[in-house]
């Protein structure tokens, strides 16, 4: 595996733990080629995440991929320069809204979603979440 491969893996698995330690659930790397197929699986359902990890960001350039590769899904993109340590996930503007929904969905829902989709997908694991979900007690 040549480096920026090597670098381009490396930064799929701390993206997978970084979002799945945000939203409480379990994320993985894929393992493919991101042409096929995400570069993270993770249960945000309609959610395309194209994951950058770059010496210096070329947003405009990884914007476009994402588009190219999402679909229907909701394209975002989930970076970090290699001299900085915060990931960002960029969003269209247009489809925040339904971006958020679908965030709270994952976080909200005691069972991981149903893919119904598997065209991408030929032995991925399905999410299972990283810790109990609280419940709620009314008074």
């Amino acid at each position: 595996m040549t480096n920026s491969r090597r670098k381009g893996a490396n930064g799929e698995r701390e993206a997978a733990k970084v979002l799945g330690e945000s939203l409480g659930v379990t994320v993985t790397r894929m393992g493919r080629n991101g042409k096929t197929a995400e570069d993270i699986d993770h249960p945000i359902p309609g959610v395309w995440v194209e994951v950058k990890r770059p010496a210096r960001l070329g947003w405009w350039k990884y914007k476009r991929q994402a588009f190219g590769d999402a679909g229907e899904k909701i394209p975002t993109v989930m970076m970090r320069p290699n001299d900085d340590t915060e990931w960002m996930i960029a969003v269209p503007v247009k489809r925040l809204g339904e971006f958020a929904k679908r965030i709270l969905e994952t976080e909200n829902n005691d069972e991981q979603p149903q893919r119904t989709d598997h065209s991408d997908l030929h032995h991925a694991k399905y999410m299972q979440p990283a810790r109990p979900q609280q419940t709620r007690h009314d008074t």
